[in-house]
C-alpha cells in the first residue's frame, strides 16, 4: 500500500521522473519514459489534473515465493474519474509497481 501511495503521489505532483524510476525494472523495460508522459499529459488534457487516489480491494499472493499484489485504485481528477488495476512485485525486499490497466469492462 505505502509503495503505490508514493507512486500515485508522484502522479499527483506530476513528478513524471520520479514515478518512472521507482517502478519494476519490467515496467520501465515494457513502457518508455515517455510513453508514460504522454499518457498522463492525455489523461490532464481530458480530466484535467489529477487530485487524489483511494485504493480498495487489496489481493497479495505468493508465487514460488516471490511476493505480488493486485490493488483497484480509484483516480479523482478536476472533471472526471478514473479506476485502473494496479500489480504490484516485491523485489529485493521493496514494493514496486510493475503494471496497470483500466480494469475488464469499465471502458
Amino acid at each position: 500500500m505505502t509503495a503505490l501511495n508514493i507512486y500515485t503521489d508522484t502522479l499527483i505532483h506530476q513528478d513524471y521522473e520520479s514515478a518512472y524510476q521507482i517502478t519494476s525494472p519490467s515496467f520501465r523495460a515494457a513502457i518508455s519514459y515517455s510513453a508514460l508522459v504522454d499518457e498522463q499529459v492525455k489523461l490532464t488534457e481530458r480530466f484535467g489534473r489529477l487530485k487524489s487516489a483511494k485504493q480498495s480491494d487489496w489481493d497479495i499472493d505468493s508465487i514460488y515465493n516471490a511476493k505480488a499484489a493486485s490493488i483497484k485504485v480509484n483516480f479523482q481528477f478536476e472533471r472526471g474519474c478514473m479506476a485502473y488495476e494496479f500489480k504490484l512485485c516485491k523485489e529485493d525486499g521493496i514494493w514496486r509497481v510493475l503494471s496497470y490497466k483500466e480494469p475488464t469492462g469499465l471502458k
